[in-house]
């Protein structure tokens, strides 16, 4: 029976055209391994994927609520004060269009201003009682614009709660990644900062490496590795968090020291962590590709204490200091 196993395994990997390292390495998180451009990066540095969707339409890839929910607070309420001017300036032309004298007023003449405060007025059922509709087309056009102000504040109703319950948790990581020797061992190491009033809790963080290269078969391969970090979980992000890994003769990275053939290096990061103040557990990543590594250097501290309390500079979190003494950032 395991000799049956062994011969469908060996089966499986020659009808996929994958070697059998390659079948055992991989931990490609999704993104597979016919990714293999060495000039496209898996994963932005926002932690956006870089890919595209061909074959569906624009308006069926566009979702409006992720949109309004991701937009700053600034353009959110602009953008409703914007769309609550522009509903009522049309209905405000369709009571011009049918007649302003389908509405009546107690100063007797009513203008195209009048016409539009009085959409305002039934558009927020408010009613102020000077202006009314006198004809059937008139309070047709005035039942409909009530009923869409209560869809309208109804939608806005509830972005506004999905934006104050959504988390606002912000993780931001170093601009580089560092090739550093610590008492003779090399490692590879990357930087986090909380760069938002909220307490975050039990974060776990993993770094994926991916690079091309060649297989057995002649064809270029993507391969994936998860790297074993000195540490990967942390009860509290109070000040910064160093991810390092440890560069031993098993690590994958040992490709970086030697002539292997491989191109498209790329270090896929993944946090998770625990938002207390909202109760909610979020997820962030970034990625870092062979540019972003800067090798003999040693993040500068960003800790420092005054007045018995303990200060975080967050504007320090992405200097360096380089093993010939030349700080970078």
């Amino acid at each position: 029976m395991l000799n049956e196993e062994k011969g469908l395994l060996e089966r499986i990997r020659r009808s996929s055209n994958i070697d059998a390292k390659g079948l055992e390495d991989r931990n490609d998180s999704g993104f597979g391994d016919s990714f293999t451009s060495s000039d496209i990066r898996l994963m932005n540095r926002d932690g956006s994927l870089n890919i595209r969707m061909k074959g569906i339409t624009r308006l069926k890839h566009f979702n409006l609520f992720t949109q309004l929910i991701s937009l700053s607070t600034p353009t959110f309420y602009l953008s409703m004060l914007l769309l609550y001017i522009f509903i009522n300036v049309i209905f405000a032309c369709f009571y011009y269009a049918i007649g302003l004298d389908g509405l009546t007023a107690d100063s007797g003449e009513i203008s195209m201003l009048d016409a539009f405060f009085f959409s305002t007025q039934t558009f927020t059922t408010v009613g102020y009682g000077h202006i009314s509709p006198s004809s059937i087309f008139a309070s047709t056009v005035a039942s409909v614009e009530a009923f869409a102000g209560l869809l309208y504040f109804a939608l806005v109703t509830g972005l506004v709660y999905g934006r104050f319950s959504t988390s606002r948790a912000d993780i931001r990581f170093s601009s580089k990644m560092l090739f550093s020797n610590f008492d003779g061992q090399d490692v590879l190491m990357l930087r986090m900062a909380n760069v938002s009033p909220t307490e975050l809790s039990d974060l776990d963080a993993q770094i994926i490496m991916s690079w091309i290269e060649e297989s057995k078969f002649g064809r270029p391969i993507r391969r994936y590795r998860s790297l074993p970090l000195e540490l990967d979980h942390i009860n509290l992000l109070t000040t910064s968090w160093t991810v390092v890994h440890d560069i031993d003769d098993d690590s994958p990275c040992n490709i970086l020291n030697n002539d292997s053939a491989f191109t498209g290096l790329e270090f896929l990061v993944f946090v998770s962590a625990f938002d207390e103040i909202f109760d909610q557990k979020i997820k962030v990543r970034t990625s870092y590709v062979e540019t972003d590594i800067i090798q003999g250097a040693k993040f500068v501290p960003i800790t420092s204490f005054e007045q018995y309390s303990t200060v975080v500079d967050l504007d320090s979190l992405n200097e360096y200091v380089l093993e010939d003494n030349n700080s970078g950032a």
